[in-house]
């Protein structure tokens, strides 16, 4: 049984389909390999291009969060400011 039947059993949601109503996570990512992409050389382009690709979108629950890179659905200065204030909390106990 592959990850997606096993979830959509145990979860009991349309797992692993891209279609209406299915839920959907999404990761777009903007590879743009120098070299051949195939089968062949795919877990070569995962294991070093794809992985340092920047992401390009972001869909969570059928909803865009991020679009050409940009947050749409977080307001990023907030969440940088929420990091920052939480990792001086962190290491004010070092």
């Amino acid at each position: 049984m592959n990850g997606a039947r096993w979830a959509a059993a145990h979860f009991g949601e349309r797992l692993g389909v891209i279609e209406p109503g299915a839920p959907a996570d999404l990761v777009l990512v903007d590879y743009r390999p120098a070299t051949e992409f195939s089968e062949r050389t795919l877990f070569a382009h995962l294991a070093s291009g794809f992985a340092r690709s920047p992401v390009s979108g972001v869909m969570v629950s059928g909803e865009i969060v991020m679009d050409n890179g940009t947050l749409v659905a977080l307001d990023e200065a907030e969440v940088v400011a929420r990091a920052r204030e939480c990792a001086a909390r962190v290491w004010s106990r070092a």
